[in-house]
């Protein structure tokens, strides 16, 4: 039973990352994300200690869903207080795909 029950829960977490690995592959190589694919993101944010709500937005603009400022600026708020700087922000924003000048209004308020 034990080595059941160890067994079963090796085959989740394979399956789990098999699904991250191919999500983050077909984020890395410009592939379109469907709307099944944002719980997998917010899971993966969630795993790596990111707070829901701010997993949550990440995974709009990897999915180019609409995102209203206040959410922007919650999210550069927590970026702030992470550490993160503002070339940090751009670099991530550039990887999910947006382009400069959408990455330029959404952080023109940072400091």
């Amino acid at each position: 039973m034990v080595f059941k029950q160890s067994g079963q829960q090796l085959i989740d977490d394979v399956t789990d990352n098999i699904s991250e690995v191919s999500l983050v592959s077909r984020l890395l190589e410009g592939e379109v994300l469907t709307l099944d694919d944002q719980q997998t993101i917010i899971d993966l944010f969630v795993s790596l200690e990111v707070p829901k709500q701010f997993a949550t937005t990440i995974s709009k603009f990897a999915l180019k869903l609409e995102v209203s400022q206040e959410e922007i600026n919650v999210l550069v708020e927590y970026a702030q207080e992470q550490g993160l700087t503002l070339d940090d922000l751009r670099a991530l924003l550039k990887d999910m795909g947006l382009s400069q000048e959408i990455i330029d209004g959404f952080l023109k308020d940072f400091n």
